[in-house]
């Protein structure tokens, strides 16, 4: 019994090493991958503060005409002055991105004769162009975006330089990227820009001039753009006190909540941050300072009433702290806690402990998703990460191959959520477009099976324009029109979470380990035998 013991310990110890070195291995990998996503973050974020550069001004086409240009002339880094000799050393647009009729700066430095002119012709893929003159005042050089430029990326395809000789006379001398590559023949070039929709802001104004903590509050608005987001600024007339509201709905009845812990008192409309599908714009009504383009005279006033009842907390998620707990906590039994987590799409788990058993109901507001906890419902305590994202089909490489038609939801994964939630998705133009407004289907997608299980179907649009279905776990879901064919469908029960790929480290050595072991074993055994079978015939 005692061998038998023995050879046993072989390869239960060889199964321990395979799966503490397949443990080793996927740490090693989580650390690579950890530090290629940071890698990946870093660039995104370099990348979105590119968009900070983007200025506005009340320039108009106007004052980029071929006169204005000419009436200035300027002097480059003139090493050995010298007519009919005229070098472009750099030119680089500082800010990258702007709308129509703004204002964009250069640096631009030249060797040799003064410049009379200078004008540059843009291109973009579509071989469509526009040309602007370059305009030299005290602060430097510019250009202003004409207002038909059509919207998209841009590189330069040719600059032009007019030369003025001592003697009046001038000479043209050109760059073209066709002929020669620029950013070789110059010191220093950066010739992109990317030309984005002119978000304006025409009016604004509240269908109220008084309300309480947790009071919806319609507004009206009139932009010359299809907005997708927009974030308001109030500041309190006698203090340093201010409050944000995320504007909802912004297509159809748009409002936004007053957050819970807003002082009473009277605020001013100060800022609004209108977004679209190119970016953010901001206006200010102080033109102190700012940017002409940006200045916007609001005249919005609104009192804040002091609210007693507890049976809504409403609060925006960068807000969220101990005192807003507090309340949550304090609220009644049967009470709404409302999040808009549009700057912080995390939640903290101590809100899903402060509800879990109660009646309360939590309603978590990211963009154009909405979740809905019951605190009856709550079975796991964790924080949880509520951003969301939606594509067409055909712009998934993966599931794209498999259908042709409708939209691909990728929430954050969280693996299983605190309870079962419903999730509301706004019903927006594209969406329609997509899956219709009747008869929808709601799969969630494995992605190691490459297989699609059948979440809700039947799904209509609600009377206040969203779509609703159930989830218990967050990962990739589509939403089709279509039913999907049963090759394409899982088998046996429902998947509680996506698997991610860190067992799979430890399955693999595991298995590995485990087969040796076997084989050893076998070995060993066979070995004995032989060895028994001597020992008879002996």
């Amino acid at each position: 019994m005692k061998k038998v013991c023995k050879k046993l310990i072989y390869p239960v110890v060889l199964i321990v090493i395979g799966v503490i070195f397949g443990s080793f291995i996927d740490n090693i990998g989580s650390y690579i991958t950890t530090s290629l996503n940071n890698l990946t973050s870093f660039s995104a974020s370099s990348s979105d503060m590119s968009s900070s550069y983007a200025t506005t001004s009340n320039a108009t086409n106007s004052n980029a005409t071929n006169s204005d240009a000419s009436e200035t002339t300027i002097t480059g880094d003139i090493s050995v002055p010298s007519d009919n000799f005229l070098i472009l050393n750099n030119f680089k647009i500082t800010n990258p991105e702007a709308e129509a009729g703004d204002k964009v700066n250069v640096d631009i430095k030249f060797t040799g004769a003064k410049v009379a002119n200078t004008s540059v012709t843009f291109r973009n893929s579509s071989n469509e162009m526009f040309t602007v003159d370059i305009i030299y005042d005290k602060n430097g050089a510019y250009f202003i975006v004409p207002n038909d430029a059509i919207t998209g990326d841009y590189s330069i395809k040719e600059i032009m330089l007019v030369g003025l000789n001592s003697n009046g006379t001038t000479f043209t001398v050109y760059y073209d990227s066709d002929v020669t590559d620029l950013t070789q023949q110059l010191t220093e070039y950066e010739g992109n820009i990317k030309v984005k929709e002119k978000a304006k802001l025409n009016s604004i104004s509240l269908k109220t001039t008084s309300a309480k903590t947790n009071d919806k509050v319609y507004l009206n608005y009139k932009a010359d753009i299809n907005l997708t987001d927009m974030k308001l600024i109030f500041n309190k007339v006698d203090s340093s006190e201010s409050f944000t509201a995320y504007v909802k709905e912004i297509s159809e009845m748009p409002y936004f909540i007053i957050p819970t812990n807003t002082l009473p008192g009277e605020y001013n409309l100060t800022v609004a941050y209108l977004t679209t599908n190119e970016g953010t714009k901001m206006y200010v009504n102080n033109p102190s300072g700012v940017n002409p383009n940006t200045y916007f005279d609001f005249n919005t006033k609104l009192t804040i009433l002091e609210n007693t009842e507890r049976k809504q907390v409403s609060f925006n998620n960068e807000d969220y702290g101990n005192s807003i707990l507090s309340q949550v906590y304090d609220a009644t039994n049967n009470a709404k806690i409302i999040i808009n987590a549009d700057s912080n799409s995390i939640i903290s788990s101590d809100i899903f402990n402060s509800i879990k058993g109660s009646n309360k109901e939590l309603l978590i507001n990211y963009k154009d998703v909405q979740y809905v906890f019951k605190g009856k419902n709550i079975n796991l305590i964790k924080d949880i990460n509520v951003s969301m994202n939606y594509d067409r089909v055909i712009d998934d490489k993966v599931i794209g191959k498999l259908i042709n038609n409708g939209t691909v939801l990728t929430f954050a994964s969280n693996k299983d959520l605190p309870a079962k939630a419903k999730v509301r998705l706004r019903t927006s133009q594209a969406l329609k477009e997509s899956v219709g407004t009747t008869n929808i289907y709601v799969y969630y997608f494995d992605e190691i099976k490459n297989k699609f299980e059948l979440i809700q179907k039947g799904i209509t649009e609600t009377k206040d324009g969203y779509y609703e279905f159930n989830i218990s776990h967050t990962s990739k879901y589509i939403m089709t029109s279509s039913k999907i064919k049963d090759s394409l469908l899982t088998t046996g029960n429902s998947i509680k979470f996506q698997k991610t790929n860190k067992s799979y480290g430890i399955i693999l050595a595991s298995i590995l380990i485990i087969a040796f072991a076997l084989i050893f074993s076998a070995k060993v055994v066979n070995k004995n035998k032989n060895k028994i079978e001597e020992i008879e015939i002996l």
